[in-house]
Protein backbone atom coordinates (compact mmCIF):
# COMPACT_ATOMS: atom_id res chain seq x y z
CA UNK A 1 0.00 0.00 0.00
CA UNK A 2 1.09 3.54 -1.40
CA UNK A 3 2.34 6.13 1.54
CA UNK A 4 -0.33 8.30 0.88
CA UNK A 5 -2.97 5.25 0.88
CA UNK A 6 -2.20 4.54 4.09
CA UNK A 7 -2.56 8.01 5.27
CA UNK A 8 -5.97 8.31 3.63
CA UNK A 9 -6.63 5.01 5.75
CA UNK A 10 -5.68 6.43 8.87
CA UNK A 11 -7.90 9.21 8.50
CA UNK A 12 -10.53 7.32 7.04
CA UNK A 13 -10.56 5.25 10.41
CA UNK A 14 -11.98 7.99 12.18
CA UNK A 15 -15.03 8.17 10.05
CA UNK A 16 -15.99 4.08 9.76
CA UNK A 17 -15.93 4.87 14.11
CA UNK A 18 -18.88 7.02 13.20
CA UNK A 19 -20.51 4.50 11.01
CA UNK A 20 -20.03 1.79 13.08
CA UNK A 21 -21.36 1.92 16.77
CA UNK A 22 -19.13 -1.38 17.68
CA UNK A 23 -15.77 -0.83 19.98
CA UNK A 24 -14.37 -3.33 18.40
CA UNK A 25 -14.26 -3.79 15.20
CA UNK A 26 -13.91 -7.18 13.54
CA UNK A 27 -13.46 -7.97 9.54
CA UNK A 28 -16.80 -7.48 8.92
CA UNK A 29 -17.84 -4.60 10.13
CA UNK A 30 -14.45 -3.10 8.57
CA UNK A 31 -15.67 -4.44 4.97
CA UNK A 32 -18.97 -2.94 5.86
CA UNK A 33 -17.39 0.34 6.73
CA UNK A 34 -15.27 0.56 3.50
CA UNK A 35 -18.76 -0.70 1.25
CA UNK A 36 -19.96 2.97 3.05
CA UNK A 37 -16.93 4.94 2.67
CA UNK A 38 -17.23 3.80 -1.20
CA UNK A 39 -20.57 5.13 -1.82
CA UNK A 40 -19.64 8.35 -0.32
CA UNK A 41 -17.10 8.56 -2.59
CA UNK A 42 -14.35 8.74 0.06
CA UNK A 43 -11.55 5.95 -0.47
CA UNK A 44 -11.90 5.76 -4.40
CA UNK A 45 -9.27 2.95 -5.86
CA UNK A 46 -8.65 1.65 -2.47
CA UNK A 47 -8.57 -1.95 -2.78
CA UNK A 48 -9.03 -5.23 -1.37
CA UNK A 49 -5.25 -6.22 -1.38
CA UNK A 50 -4.65 -2.98 0.39
CA UNK A 51 -7.15 -4.29 2.83
CA UNK A 52 -4.77 -7.65 3.34
CA UNK A 53 -2.00 -5.78 3.74
CA UNK A 54 -2.34 -3.69 6.41
CA UNK A 55 -5.43 -6.11 7.98
CA UNK A 56 -3.31 -6.46 11.04
CA UNK A 57 -2.37 -2.88 11.70
CA UNK A 58 -5.52 -1.86 10.58
CA UNK A 59 -8.23 -3.18 12.46
CA UNK A 60 -5.67 -2.55 16.19
CA UNK A 61 -5.84 1.13 14.80
CA UNK A 62 -10.14 0.54 14.39
CA UNK A 63 -10.54 -0.36 17.86
CA UNK A 64 -8.73 1.85 19.15
CA UNK A 65 -9.85 4.91 17.05
CA UNK A 66 -13.78 3.60 18.10
CA UNK A 67 -12.86 2.79 21.47
CA UNK A 68 -11.52 6.79 21.73
CA UNK A 69 -14.11 8.23 19.89
CA UNK A 70 -16.35 6.86 22.13
CA UNK A 71 -15.18 7.99 25.15
CA UNK A 72 -14.52 11.52 23.82
CA UNK A 73 -18.87 10.91 22.92
CA UNK A 74 -19.46 9.93 26.84
CA UNK A 75 -17.06 13.02 28.33
CA UNK A 76 -19.13 15.37 25.99
CA UNK A 77 -22.48 14.35 26.56
CA UNK A 78 -22.25 13.75 30.65
CA UNK A 79 -23.06 17.11 32.50
CA UNK A 80 -21.05 20.14 31.63
CA UNK A 81 -20.10 20.10 28.12
CA UNK A 82 -17.25 22.24 28.39
CA UNK A 83 -15.90 20.57 31.69
CA UNK A 84 -16.01 17.41 29.04
CA UNK A 85 -13.92 18.93 26.62
CA UNK A 86 -11.80 19.64 29.29
CA UNK A 87 -11.63 16.06 30.90
CA UNK A 88 -10.78 14.99 27.29
CA UNK A 89 -7.65 17.43 27.27
CA UNK A 90 -6.51 16.24 30.74
CA UNK A 91 -6.98 12.46 29.60
CA UNK A 92 -5.07 13.23 26.31
CA UNK A 93 -8.17 11.65 24.61
CA UNK A 94 -7.44 14.47 21.43
CA UNK A 95 -8.01 12.31 17.85
CA UNK A 96 -8.80 16.28 16.51
CA UNK A 97 -5.26 17.29 17.49
CA UNK A 98 -3.33 17.61 14.42
CA UNK A 99 -0.17 19.05 15.79
CA UNK A 100 0.04 21.39 13.09
CA UNK A 101 -1.95 23.78 10.88
CA UNK A 102 -3.48 23.35 7.17
CA UNK A 103 -0.53 23.73 4.75
CA UNK A 104 -3.15 25.86 3.23
CA UNK A 105 -3.44 28.46 5.89
CA UNK A 106 0.27 28.62 6.20
CA UNK A 107 0.33 29.16 2.20
CA UNK A 108 -1.97 32.16 2.89
CA UNK A 109 -0.62 33.66 6.11
CA UNK A 110 2.72 33.70 4.40
CA UNK A 111 1.13 35.21 1.19
CA UNK A 112 -0.19 37.74 3.24
CA UNK A 113 -3.36 36.68 1.91
CA UNK A 114 -5.62 37.25 4.93
CA UNK A 115 -6.82 40.04 6.67
CA UNK A 116 -4.73 42.19 9.57
CA UNK A 117 -6.09 43.56 12.83
CA UNK A 118 -7.33 40.85 15.36
CA UNK A 119 -8.34 36.80 14.19
CA UNK A 120 -10.14 34.70 16.62
CA UNK A 121 -10.11 30.70 16.67
CA UNK A 122 -12.41 29.12 18.11
CA UNK A 123 -11.91 25.97 19.64
CA UNK A 124 -8.36 26.57 19.54
CA UNK A 125 -7.40 23.43 21.09
CA UNK A 126 -3.57 23.47 21.48
CA UNK A 127 -3.27 26.16 19.20
CA UNK A 128 -1.25 25.79 16.22
CA UNK A 129 -3.42 28.11 14.33
CA UNK A 130 -3.43 30.88 16.53
CA UNK A 131 0.24 30.65 16.26
CA UNK A 132 0.30 30.46 12.54
CA UNK A 133 -1.53 33.65 12.35
CA UNK A 134 0.10 35.23 15.05
CA UNK A 135 2.34 38.21 13.07
CA UNK A 136 3.62 41.77 13.87
CA UNK A 137 0.27 43.00 11.65
CA UNK A 138 -2.35 40.88 13.39
CA UNK A 139 -3.18 39.78 17.24
CA UNK A 140 -4.59 36.48 17.32
CA UNK A 141 -6.86 35.29 20.11
CA UNK A 142 -7.40 31.61 20.57
CA UNK A 143 -10.69 30.40 22.60
CA UNK A 144 -11.51 27.16 24.19
CA UNK A 145 -13.38 25.93 26.95
CA UNK A 146 -10.86 23.84 28.28
CA UNK A 147 -8.40 25.07 31.12
CA UNK A 148 -5.81 22.54 29.75
CA UNK A 149 -6.02 23.27 26.28
CA UNK A 150 -5.38 27.25 27.29
CA UNK A 151 -2.56 25.58 29.37
CA UNK A 152 -0.63 23.53 26.71
CA UNK A 153 -1.43 26.37 24.31
CA UNK A 154 0.80 28.86 26.39
CA UNK A 155 3.42 26.38 26.85
CA UNK A 156 3.38 25.55 22.73
CA UNK A 157 3.94 29.18 22.07
CA UNK A 158 6.43 30.12 24.56
CA UNK A 159 8.49 27.16 23.33
CA UNK A 160 8.41 28.95 19.99
CA UNK A 161 9.18 32.24 21.35
CA UNK A 162 5.85 33.97 19.78
CA UNK A 163 5.25 36.82 21.69
CA UNK A 164 1.71 36.46 24.35
CA UNK A 165 0.27 39.48 22.96
CA UNK A 166 0.29 38.36 19.47
CA UNK A 167 -0.63 34.96 20.36
CA UNK A 168 -3.05 35.50 23.13
CA UNK A 169 -5.64 32.44 24.81
CA UNK A 170 -8.37 32.67 26.97
CA UNK A 171 -10.89 30.15 28.22
CA UNK A 172 -14.99 30.65 28.05
CA UNK A 173 -17.73 29.87 26.15
CA UNK A 174 -18.05 31.02 22.49
CA UNK A 175 -21.69 32.49 22.40
CA UNK A 176 -21.19 34.75 25.18
CA UNK A 177 -17.58 35.74 25.88
CA UNK A 178 -17.26 39.14 26.55
CA UNK A 179 -14.87 39.77 23.76
CA UNK A 180 -13.42 43.23 23.74
CA UNK A 181 -13.20 44.10 20.27
CA UNK A 182 -14.84 42.85 16.77
CA UNK A 183 -12.93 40.75 15.01
CA UNK A 184 -11.17 41.42 11.05
CA UNK A 185 -10.89 37.32 10.88
CA UNK A 186 -12.05 34.21 12.00
CA UNK A 187 -10.95 30.75 11.54
CA UNK A 188 -12.77 27.99 12.20
CA UNK A 189 -11.15 24.63 11.19
CA UNK A 190 -13.36 21.98 13.03
CA UNK A 191 -15.05 24.02 15.87
CA UNK A 192 -18.90 23.96 14.04
CA UNK A 193 -18.48 20.28 13.11
CA UNK A 194 -18.25 19.51 17.16
CA UNK A 195 -21.61 21.42 17.85
CA UNK A 196 -24.41 19.74 18.05
CA UNK A 197 -26.93 20.76 14.92
CA UNK A 198 -29.56 22.50 17.59
CA UNK A 199 -26.78 25.39 18.33
CA UNK A 200 -25.69 25.95 14.73
CA UNK A 201 -28.30 28.92 14.07
CA UNK A 202 -26.77 30.61 17.77
CA UNK A 203 -23.28 29.61 15.68
CA UNK A 204 -23.45 31.49 12.33
CA UNK A 205 -25.87 34.61 14.86
CA UNK A 206 -22.96 35.03 16.80
CA UNK A 207 -20.29 35.24 13.40
CA UNK A 208 -22.51 38.38 12.52
CA UNK A 209 -22.07 39.69 15.52
CA UNK A 210 -18.83 39.28 16.16
CA UNK A 211 -16.84 40.58 12.89
CA UNK A 212 -16.53 43.44 11.27
CA UNK A 213 -18.16 44.26 8.25
CA UNK A 214 -15.93 43.48 5.29
CA UNK A 215 -14.43 41.04 7.72
CA UNK A 216 -13.76 37.53 6.87
CA UNK A 217 -14.94 34.07 7.94
CA UNK A 218 -12.86 31.23 6.82
CA UNK A 219 -14.32 27.41 7.68
CA UNK A 220 -13.30 23.86 7.18
CA UNK A 221 -16.31 22.20 5.60
CA UNK A 222 -15.42 18.75 7.45
CA UNK A 223 -16.64 16.08 7.71
CA UNK A 224 -18.13 15.82 4.23
CA UNK A 225 -20.62 12.85 4.70
CA UNK A 226 -24.20 11.92 5.58
CA UNK A 227 -24.69 10.22 8.71
CA UNK A 228 -25.83 10.59 11.97
CA UNK A 229 -24.50 11.27 15.35
CA UNK A 230 -21.28 13.26 16.53
CA UNK A 231 -19.55 14.89 17.19
CA UNK A 232 -17.88 15.23 14.91
CA UNK A 233 -21.09 15.80 13.28
CA UNK A 234 -21.27 15.17 8.94
CA UNK A 235 -20.94 18.33 7.03
CA UNK A 236 -22.23 19.90 3.77
CA UNK A 237 -21.63 22.91 2.17
CA UNK A 238 -24.83 23.73 1.75
CA UNK A 239 -25.23 23.80 5.76
CA UNK A 240 -23.07 26.56 5.62
CA UNK A 241 -24.64 28.19 2.58
CA UNK A 242 -28.13 28.21 4.14
CA UNK A 243 -26.67 29.63 7.47
CA UNK A 244 -24.50 32.07 6.57
CA UNK A 245 -25.96 33.65 3.03
CA UNK A 246 -28.81 35.02 4.73
CA UNK A 247 -26.87 36.99 7.30
CA UNK A 248 -24.69 38.78 4.58
CA UNK A 249 -21.44 36.53 4.32
CA UNK A 250 -21.00 35.80 0.45
CA UNK A 251 -18.13 32.95 -0.29
CA UNK A 252 -15.70 34.26 -2.09
CA UNK A 253 -12.98 31.78 -2.18
CA UNK A 254 -13.20 27.68 -2.54
CA UNK A 255 -10.84 24.80 -2.92
CA UNK A 256 -10.96 21.12 -2.32
CA UNK A 257 -8.27 20.11 0.65
CA UNK A 258 -9.39 16.59 0.65
CA UNK A 259 -5.07 16.21 0.17
CA UNK A 260 -4.80 18.37 3.27
CA UNK A 261 -7.24 16.94 5.41
CA UNK A 262 -8.49 13.78 4.07
CA UNK A 263 -10.81 12.09 3.12
CA UNK A 264 -13.44 15.13 2.16
CA UNK A 265 -12.77 18.53 2.82
CA UNK A 266 -13.46 21.88 1.51
CA UNK A 267 -12.01 25.26 2.55
CA UNK A 268 -13.88 28.50 2.30
CA UNK A 269 -13.70 32.03 2.52
CA UNK A 270 -16.45 34.27 3.42
CA UNK A 271 -16.56 38.22 3.45
CA UNK A 272 -19.57 40.11 5.69
CA UNK A 273 -21.14 42.44 3.25
CA UNK A 274 -23.40 43.76 5.35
Amino acid sequence: MSPSCHLLFQHCSLLLSVFCKHSVFNKGVYLQGLKTLRKQSFLGNFTVTDYRVSQQLSLQQFGSMSETISRVRQLTEKGSKMEGWDDCWKAGLTPWDRGSSLPILCELCKEDALPNGYALVPGCGRGYDVLTLASAARVAIGLDCSEEAKKQAEQLRDSRGVPSQRAQFVVGNFFDFPFSQKFDLVYDLTFFCALPPESRNSWANRMKEIIQVDGELVTVVFPIGDYEGGPPYAMNLDIYKQLLEPLGFESFYMKNISDQLPPSSIFVRWKLRY
